[in-house]
């Protein structure tokens, strides 16, 4: 697995509906994609990943958004399961935690953008 391969998940995430309600809203964080690098780091495997997920996802704060026949929650986890069951591990190989790590950082960033977007569309509303 190659970052590439993974930044072009989280572009096709990002695209999803849920994905531009949610995080360009005012219920999500875009933090959460940071603390999710931080566990992935600390995680054993993947599976602890998607019971965080899944955990977000009925506690609320967002996650729960709902959009085009989906929570952003099922977005997310959809997309680190495709990309951690198409990761081969072993010798100078990313493993399945540092791709989910990768995965959630470069969420991050795109949530940070798809943030800015939404406030200057706001504002060219407004103004």
């Amino acid at each position: 697995m190659n970052k590439e391969k993974i930044i072009r998940k989280v572009n096709e995430v990002a695209r999803h509906p849920v994905f531009e309600k949610a995080v360009g809203g005012n219920k999500f964080g875009k933090t959460q994609f940071r603390t999710l690098c931080e566990m992935a780091l600390k995680a054993e495997c993947v599976a602890e990943l998607e019971l965080l997920i899944d955990y977000k996802t009925a506690k609320g704060n967002g996650w729960e958004s709902y959009n085009n026949g989906s929570t952003l929650g099922q977005v997310i986890k959809n997309g680190l399961i495709e990309l951690t069951q198409r990761t081969v591990e072993g010798p100078n190989e990313l493993t399945k935690t540092q791709v989910a790590s990768l995965y959630f950082g470069y969420l991050h960033w795109k949530a940070t953008e798809v943030k800015e977007q939404s406030k200057l569309n706001y504002n060219k509303r407004r103004g």
